[in-house]
């Protein structure tokens, strides 16, 4: 901008920027923070543990996750975005947990989806019981 060009109702501003009244100068607009989540998608066996890590976007000034997850088999996710799978018993079915990470300052969130399967295991421990006599 040209000193004293920025005025009510003139843009001499071009490609998308805005003309900063306050230092009378001409700068591309801020940039929303949002996020995504790293891997997206992972599939893992019961028990196994995976760090997710959150890629920001924009302007992310001092960011504040909060972590969760979203689990029928007891899954679990700390605050540095480490996940460690619940016990998925049903040989036959994948559970599915969703972690999710909320940035408080901007609102942003996003979402990784993980498939846990049962593994490898004693087919016949699955039948009477990992403790029972027929499995001993």
């Amino acid at each position: 901008c040209v000193a004293g060009v920025c005025q009510e109702g003139t843009d001499p501003c071009r490609g998308g920027e805005e003309c900063d009244e306050e230092n009378d100068e001409c700068k591309q607009p801020a940039i929303p923070c949002s996020i995504s989540i790293e891997p997206e998608t992972v599939e893992v066996v019961s028990g196994q543990s995976v760090t997710f890590t959150i890629i920001e976007s924009g302007e992310c000034s001092d960011p504040d996750y909060e972590w969760s997850v979203d689990s029928t088999i007891g899954s679990s996710c700390d605050q540095n975005g480490s996940y460690v799978a619940g016990t998925s018993k049903d040989i036959f079915k994948k559970a599915t947990d969703v972690v999710r990470a909320v940035e408080h300052t901007s609102g942003s969130s996003a979402e990784a989806t993980v498939t846990v399967s049962r593994g490898q295991g004693c087919f016949l421990s699955l039948i009477y019981g990992e403790e029972s006599e027929e499995i001993n």
